[in-house]
């Protein structure tokens, strides 16, 4: 939501700002977990990745489902018949 309120008044620097805030907490927070835990350090580039790839799919898919909500879809689980056999 605070994406599209910045894009619609034209802040798209603070977007930018903002995106990179959260990955440099995201690296910080890998790079602390890593030291701590005594891994290997090239764990940390996967911290940029898990913002820019994962987050986005996720947020993604939340907003499919929060339409997909308010449009009042029918889902179901759609469970396979087993055959009960070996």
């Amino acid at each position: 939501m605070f994406t599209i309120a910045a894009l619609s008044a034209g802040v798209t620097s603070g977007i930018f700002y903002w995106w990179m805030l959260l990955t440099m907490l995201d690296v910080a927070a890998a790079l602390y977990t890593i030291v701590t835990e005594e891994e290997d350090l090239a764990l940390v580039p996967y911290a940029v990745v898990y913002r820019f790839l994962f987050i986005t799919m996720i947020d993604v898919a939340k907003l499919f489902a929060t339409i997909e909500e308010a449009a009042n879809v029918n889902m179901t689980w759609g469970k396979l018949a087993r055959a009960g056999r070996i």
